[in-house]
């Protein structure tokens, strides 16, 4: 179940607590630095540096772009609510990065797929079958451990995916794009 992140207003939309703890440990690793300074006082270059620090760390491109939006969303709803005083934009407005060269996409190629499926199999892999379903229907891991026998029909082959299980909350709930 959602939770609004201000109750009693609709300024922002609601988001799971798994969600809001994800971005409250964003927010501890990456921005301790700013703790014992009056939040007025950091600024565009100070939000450069933690993103900096997480790239030189290793971060991919999607992460500090995520670091980054959640930072900006922490700053927004402070300063909407009225929690935040002396900041009247986020200073992550205006913080661009250079797109990445060209995405290559990490996924297995067709043969690489055959090599691995072909080698489980002569190794009487015991994961030989969950892989070769996955592999062959595109499911989530999640989805595939919801999966019940009534949602496949094996005469029209065809699989219904109307779940998901959620290991963090180890509960089943509707799939990701619902």
């Amino acid at each position: 179940m959602k939770e609004a992140l201000f109750t009693g207003k609709e300024l922002f939309r609601p988001v799971s607590r798994a969600t809001q703890e994800d971005y409250s440990q964003i927010l501890r690793l990456f921005t301790k630095c700013w703790w014992n300074r009056p939040v007025a006082s950091v600024s565009r270059a100070d939000v450069r540096e933690v993103l900096d620090a997480a790239i030189s760390s290793g971060r991919s491109q999607s992460r500090v772009v995520k670091i980054k939006n959640v930072i900006n969303g922490a700053f927004k709803f402070g300063i909407e609510t009225r929690r935040v005083n002396g900041v009247s934009v986020s200073p992550t407005v205006g913080l661009n990065f250079r797109k990445p060269k060209e995405f290559k996409q990490k996924v297995l190629t067709l043969k690489e797929i055959r090599l691995l499926l072909d080698s489980a199999r002569s190794l009487d892999y015991p994961w030989f079958p969950v892989w070769a379903f996955a592999l062959h229907t595109g499911m989530r891991n999640g989805e595939i451990y919801a999966l019940e026998w009534k949602d496949i029909d094996f005469e029209s082959r065809r699989v219904s995916v109307t779940k998901s299980f959620d290991c963090r909350s180890r509960k089943v709930k509707s799939t990701k794009t619902g």
